[in-house]
């Protein structure tokens, strides 16, 4: 049994699929590529963001929640302030035949809001969004710990209803793929900074020293001044029969 592999760059998405030499003659259907493409501007000034992110998301839960995939976002660099973006294919081939996931597309720039498209799917075809990102403050703070002394290098995280926050052992797990958590790290004066947000949201900073947790309004309420606060602890012993069970995880 071969593997076929087949792809034309920009215009089908790549199919896989089992041959057998000599066996019938194979008809492999390539479905268009799935792109969307637009412009970027300030809605003040009219004119181009030169930087900026895009973000894939998904409408996920049963078209109930929506969640962005940080594994699929690119920083875009443009005089022009455009994106043009091509979809990767699903994974399974069930899902490629299903064409019912809905999907947005987010864009994000420093000093904006950020800003989503409506939702759409793959059967619309090519599509165009343009974004016009309105003006806005950062999200700033300071780190310190317990004694008041700022803390350099310490990962904010930043939670929202559509943006995940994964930590393992009070640690960002790493060697899985691109980051899906959205963090920044305190400069030596222990300041943060994150682009503003459009919707509720939540920073997690995590330092072997300790951890702190704050939404908008307890930010404020700390006039942005974040003391983290030491690790739980649980201890104890672990027996089998009566008797200590070592190496156990």
């Amino acid at each position: 049994m071969t593997a076929l592999s087949t792809e034309a760059h920009k215009a089908v998405n790549s199919v896989t699929t089992a041959a057998t030499p000599g066996g019938d003659e194979l008809l492999v259907k390539l479905k268009p590529v799935f792109r969307v493409s637009g412009n970027v501007t300030d809605a003040r000034t009219h004119q181009p963001i030169k930087s900026f992110t895009y973000v894939q998301g998904v409408m996920d839960n049963n078209g109930k929640q929506r969640f962005l995939y940080r594994n699929y976002q690119q920083k875009i660099e443009s005089d022009q302030g455009r994106y043009d973006r091509v979809f990767p294919a699903p994974h399974s081939p069930q899902e490629r035949e299903r064409d019912t996931q809905q999907w947005y597309v987010r864009i994000e720039a420093d000093g904006h809001l950020p800003q989503e498209s409506r939702l759409f799917d793959e059967g619309e075809g090519p599509l165009t969004f343009d974004f016009a990102l309105e003006p806005a403050e950062p999200i700033t703070g300071t780190i310190v710990d317990v004694d008041g002394n700022p803390l350099p290098d310490v990962p904010v995280l930043l939670a929202t209803p559509t943006q995940e926050v994964e930590i393992q052992n009070g640690r960002i797990p790493t060697g899985g793929g691109p980051d899906r958590s959205l963090y920044v790290k305190t400069d030596a004066q222990g300041r943060f900074a994150h682009r503003p947000q459009n919707e509720p949201f939540e920073l997690i900073a995590i330092h072997d020293s300790g951890f702190a947790r704050v939404n908008a309004q307890q930010l404020v309420a700390a006039k942005t001044r974040l003391i983290l606060q030491p690790w739980g602890r649980i201890e104890g012993n672990v027996t089998r029969d009566g008797k200590p069970a070592p190496r156990q995880t």
